[in-house]
């Protein structure tokens, strides 16, 4: 079942349901304008993510420290002189563990994905087809829980708009309250 679409008649969530409903294993890709993102599920839940703006695996260990930025540069730079994966490399030097890589995998994977669902337009493709993706450090997501929790935070989202917009502007004071005297 290949079919594509726009995001302003057919959202994301909708969209999501639709082919974990029918257990799907395939790629949707997501474009607005210059910046496209892809999906990637397997019997209907998310298995990958890709999107521009995502946060790197560097950056979300660092950013929750648990490596510092002294080890990350290190292992980045080694994964560019042996052309090895990050994670890999930070496994090889020990500084994370198996199950901190693939829990920090998940979140890139699961942020990537909630950051689509405040697309409003755009484009979308689906088309099925077997991923052949290292698997060593996947684990599945369920494509009903990415919906809840986009439903949440969009939620939210409405909330903080909802009190910005009640809240009392800052109070000014006006210039001619100061006088300045002249020194004596």
């Amino acid at each position: 079942m290949d079919f594509r679409g726009n995001l302003d008649s057919l959202d994301l969530a909708t969209i999501l349901q639709m082919l974990a409903s029918k257990d799907k294993t395939g790629i949707l890709q997501l474009s607005k304008g210059h910046i496209k993102s892809a999906i990637c599920l397997r019997g209907g839940n998310i298995i990958a993510a890709s999107d521009s703006n995502g946060l790197r695996l560097g950056q979300i260990l660092y950013n929750n420290g648990m490596i510092s930025r002294e080890k990350l540069n290190e292992a980045l730079k080694f994964s560019k002189k042996k052309d090895k994966m990050l994670g890999d490399v930070l496994l090889s030097l020990e500084y994370i563990d198996e199950n901190t890589l693939r829990e920090v995998i998940r979140q890139q994977i699961q942020e990537a994905v909630l950051e689509l669902f405040f697309w409003k337009e755009g484009s979308f493709e689906y088309r099925d087809c077997i991923i052949d993706l290292d698997e060593r450090r996947m684990k599945e997501i369920s494509t009903m829980e990415i919906i809840m929790e986009s439903a949440r935070r969009m939620d939210e989202w409405e909330e903080l708009k909802e009190r910005k917009k009640e809240a009392p502007a800052p109070a000014r004071i006006s210039p001619s309250l100061f006088r300045l005297k002249e020194p004596e």
